[in-house]
């Protein structure tokens, strides 16, 4: 069962590293820390991350046209803004995947 509120706003994002490198673990703990910030905002069942190596899976990079890792990007109907590099600066990446926090609270409260 979906414990979703009625109308909540599902946020999906998806990150793209190669290997265990140093700027992969990075890239790792700042969408945890973009998760955790998201989740206090909107509730934790309003967000879904998925990690995906490309070499363990070449087809998803190719298929969302993933040219430079790490890469981070918003899934979802329409543009899906994308972020690569360092995610470190949590408020950019926010306003850069569109995820100012009021209007993520708003579109999931309407």
């Amino acid at each position: 069962m979906d414990d979703r509120p009625v109308g909540a706003l599902m946020i999906r994002l998806r990150l793209y590293v190669t290997g265990r490198t140093v700027s992969a673990e990075r890239a790792r703990l700042a969408l945890r820390d973009l998760e955790r910030r998201l989740a206090h905002t909107t509730g934790e069942s309003t967000i879904h991350c998925e990690v995906i190596d490309v070499l363990d899976d070449p087809e998803a990079a190719e298929r969302d046209k993933i040219f430079a890792t790490p890469t981070l990007l918003r899934l979802g109907p329409g543009v899906q803004p994308r972020v690569f590099g360092d995610f470190s600066a949590t408020d950019k990446v926010i306003g850069a995947l569109k995820l100012d926090t009021k209007s993520v609270t708003l579109a999931a409260t309407a």
